[in-house]
């Protein structure tokens, strides 16, 4: 081993040196695979992860974090769920709506448009 690099100093003298050669060594590898490695000889490591990736975490799986719907259009799909668990307040977790799927109790309700301005509205192309 170079001994500059058994200090801290030393590899921070050489840090863009280093972060090249470990990205040449990490690039052609599974990022898990790096982690597990790594970890197995007691060196903190942690992959990092995009959203594409957390569904096959094994922690977040095994956690139940995900929870498979039926959408309307889409079939079977996996939905995150919430990051805080009590036991007093059960997660819901739903599907997501569909466009457009709530537009008519949006105008009805939320906006208080009456019947008539709706079906105009509607008439027009305006709500689709």
């Amino acid at each position: 081993m170079d001994p500059e690099l058994a200090q801290a100093q030393g590899r921070l003298a050489r840090a863009e040196e280093l972060d090249q050669r470990i990205a040449q060594w990490t690039r052609p590898q599974e990022a898990r695979a790096v982690m597990e490695l790594l970890q197995g000889m007691k060196v903190p490591a942690g992959a990092a992860n995009d959203g594409r990736d957390l569904g096959h975490d094994p922690q977040i799986v095994f956690d139940g974090h995900y929870a498979r719907r039926e959408h309307p259009v889409m079939g079977q799909v996996d939905y995150a769920g919430h990051s805080l668990t009590f036991s007093a307040a059960p997660q819901r977790v739903g599907r997501s709506p569909c466009l457009g799927e709530h537009t008519r109790e949006i105008c009805l309700g939320l906006l208080g448009m009456d019947q008539e301005e709706y079906a105009r509205l509607e008439q027009a192309g305006a709500l689709e």
